[in-house]
């Protein structure tokens, strides 16, 4: 059982994405992917909610998906996040 564990562990994905936060005049010649959004699920009302702030990661996790290599965020709240995404340096 001990040695599933470990196998699993070493299966996971612990790399950081590729993705570089940055700002507008630093994408000024690089190539437009477009623009990402997330919500972050909230789940169903209840007396003890139990939120998750996933909508960053939401966010990065596509762009790296879509092999963009810079992202500017336009809104970035807890519960909610979007970004333009780049693809710089071909």
């Amino acid at each position: 059982m001990l040695l599933l564990f470990v196998l699993m562990l070493g299966c996971a994905n612990t790399e950081p994405y590729k993705v570089a936060v940055t700002m507008d005049p630093m994408v000024q010649n690089c190539t437009c992917l477009g623009y990402l959004s997330e919500i972050a699920d909230m789940g169903a009302p209840q007396i003890n909610p139990k939120f998750t702030y996933d909508a960053q990661e939401r966010v990065l996790r596509k762009a790296d998906m879509m092999n963009a290599t810079h992202l500017v965020w336009i809104g970035d709240y807890s519960f909610a996040a979007a970004a333009m995404i780049y693809r710089c340096g071909d």
